[in-house]
């Protein structure tokens, strides 16, 4: 075909007109397809809009949380700075106890040197009750020691070592707590719950130490003081036994 001819064809192809049914079709399917390109994209207006307003609603819960929980904490830190003032019978003894157990717990503090510890703050809090003539806290600074002094017991018992240093220990804190049987704020002590089970305690613990001393090679002086020391034990004094047997050791 000639080129000629074929540009005649194009010519004749412009006067050719549609169908009215088939343009119609045509123009509802475009129509249609732009409506749904306009639908999504006010759809992800919309998303993209909820998104940023739950982002900041999120950012605002969290900053009331951060501040709701500052709050709490120090609050909790000045509920635990005022209770270390405390004494026995205030409302936050307690708070001061769980604090004082939870920071030997996490110093490993073993249980003897942990109940000693504790009759010593006891001690200073009943002291601190008298001094101050806080006469209502008088009765539960009292129980406290008490309490603190059955404790010692438990633990004396409950120990196994045989080193000279925790028999010292343990002679040093009945020494403390023997001083305190007539002491003008604690009370008569003595014949008590609690000086019966320290007793009964420090009863083994001095038979064991005499049982060592016989094994070992002593001087005169020292098999004099041994003698002393199995003198006590008979007649149920203990911590002075205990006392003379530290002064063996140490001469």
């Amino acid at each position: 075909m000639q080129k000629s001819q074929v540009i005649q064809k194009l010519i004749g192809l412009k006067k050719i007109k549609p169908r009215e049914e088939w343009a119609s079709l045509l123009k509802s399917q475009i129509l249609a397809e732009q409506t749904a390109e306009s639908v999504h994209v006010q759809f992800s207006f919309a998303d993209v809009v909820s998104s940023f307003k739950f982002q900041v609603s999120s950012f605002f819960f969290a900053r009331k949380y951060a501040y709701a929980f500052a709050t709490i904490l120090l609050v909790a830190i000045g509920v635990l700075g005022f209770a270390q003032s405390t004494l026995p019978g205030d409302t936050l003894f307690q708070v001061k106890k769980i604090t004082e157990q939870s920071q030997a717990a996490l110093m490993g503090t073993d249980s003897l040197k942990n109940s000693v510890d504790n009759f010593k703050r006891r001690s200073q809090d009943l002291a601190k009750a008298a001094r101050d003539n806080r006469t209502s806290n008088m009765p539960s600074a009292i129980n406290e020691v008490r309490a603190s002094i059955s404790d010692v017991a438990k633990s004396i018992a409950q120990n196994s070592s045989k080193d000279s240093q925790t028999i010292k220990d343990i002679a040093v804190i009945v020494a403390e707590i023997k001083s305190l049987e007539n002491s003008k704020t604690l009370g008569d002590l003595a014949g008590t719950t609690e000086i019966k089970e320290l007793n009964d305690a420090l009863a083994p613990l001095v038979m064991r130490e005499i049982n060592d001393l016989e094994k070992t090679t002593l001087t005169e002086e020292q098999q004099k003081t041994l003698s002393e020391i199995k003198d006590l034990y008979e007649k149920e004094n203990y911590s002075e036994a205990l006392e003379k047997i530290l002064l063996i050791n140490e001469q």
